[in-house]
């Protein structure tokens, strides 16, 4: 599948698509910091928005939407961890869920991260318990980097990435 989401900046217009995955007690089971309440899903969202025009920018975070409608399916993004390095993560709302929106989104993301802002690598992590996050990574050219008894680390750099992507 390709061409069926479309990565954006987040504005205020997407508060009820936001709050509704940050609230989501199916998306919550698969991270520590959720569920969040309605006004700190507002407060999240002004900070993602904030970030827009931050200097340096540290967090990246984007909207996830269908390219058919426009509807907010998710968020994908990452943050800066050191020079050159990023960790990513997303999130798709449940009614969207196995539709292949998170690998597409991922991808897309790497594309910006590699090519436009010429990041040399990036981690993501997931629950051990959270299959569907593992095999977006796989998916997406991630490999394992490190394992623990709840939580697995996988990492790409930008030269895995290439060879990847001229395959």
């Amino acid at each position: 599948m390709t061409g069926e989401v479309q990565i954006r900046e987040w504005s205020m217009g997407d508060l009820d698509a936001f709050a509704a995955w940050q609230s989501d007690n199916d998306v919550a089971r698969h991270v520590a910091w959720l569920p969040k309440t309605r006004a700190e899903s507002q407060a999240d969202l002004l900070d993602a928005i904030a970030q827009q025009t931050a200097s340096p920018r540290i967090r990246y975070f984007f909207a996830v939407v269908r390219a058919h409608d426009a509807a907010v399916v998710g968020d994908v993004g990452f943050t800066i961890t050191a020079p050159s390095t990023g960790d990513c993560g997303w999130f798709i709302r449940k009614p969207y869920w196995a539709q292949g929106y998170a690998t597409e989104a991922a991808q897309i993301l790497l594309t910006y991260a590699f090519q436009t802002l010429k990041l040399d690598r990036l981690t993501a992590s997931c629950l051990l318990a959270n299959p569907a996050s593992e095999r977006v990574m796989m998916k997406c050219g991630f490999k394992c980097v490190t394992q623990s008894a709840t939580r697995i680390r996988y990492e790409i750099t930008r030269e895995g990435w290439l060879r990847g992507v001229q395959k």
